[in-house]
């Protein structure tokens, strides 16, 4: 009998692989990642993404691979105080305070969305600073004028609060690293209360 089904169902599961494949190849994939940051493995930077969009944009490349490099190290930063502040720096990864500081920087649940858009807002925002402070100026500008196109594949893009806190930068920079300071504190004790900062700041731009 398993064999009759599983031969029924040949025909069937062929239809719908040919389907999924045809579905695939209309994907286009816009945008390259160019570095990441997982939580025990460290930094990866994806030199061949960084000098193809170098290539596209005409950005000098040392200055985009260190802005890249700057942003996910803001992100170990940001996990290492997430460690801290639950007491688990340096604790072994058994513990009760390494697991609930686990559980809390990916978000619970609902949280996840709201956890990434903070973690994302905080690391793109030094990125910007960092673009500013060292004279790159239209790589600074480039990271506020992302495509339409690249939205729409990137998740969280344009790192939501960034705009709000470039644009209260304008018109006080004291007044935007104050704020940056609070989001950097309520990431560590509720996602929810710094995604709120985030929404706050976005519609006072």
């Amino acid at each position: 009998m398993q064999e009759k089904y599983d031969i029924t169902a040949l025909p069937r599961l062929g239809k719908q692989y040919a389907e999924w494949s045809k579905k695939l190849q209309q994907l286009k994939f816009k945008r390259l990642l160019h570095g990441e940051f997982a939580a025990g493995k460290g930094i990866t930077l994806y030199v061949h993404a960084i000098r193809q969009e170098c290539a596209e944009h005409g950005w000098d490349y040392a200055a985009y691979y260190d802005s890249v490099l700057v942003h996910e190290r803001v992100h170990l930063l940001h996990y290492q105080a997430v460690l801290a502040h639950f007491g688990a720096a340096g604790a072994a990864v058994q513990s009760a305070e390494y697991k609930q500081a686990q559980r809390y920087w990916y978000g619970r649940q609902t949280e996840a969305a709201q956890a990434a858009v903070v973690k994302e807002t905080l690391a793109e925002f030094a990125r910007w600073l960092w673009c500013l402070q060292q004279g790159h100026l239209a790589l600074a500008q480039a990271l506020l004028q992302t495509p339409e196109e690249a939205r729409t594949c990137i998740p969280y893009y344009p790192y939501a609060g960034v705009r709000g806190l470039c644009a209260l930068y304008a018109s006080s920079p004291q007044a935007a690293v104050r704020a940056y300071s609070e989001l950097w504190q309520l990431s560590l004790t509720s996602w929810q209360q710094a995604y709120a900062l985030i929404k706050q700041l976005n519609a006072a731009k």
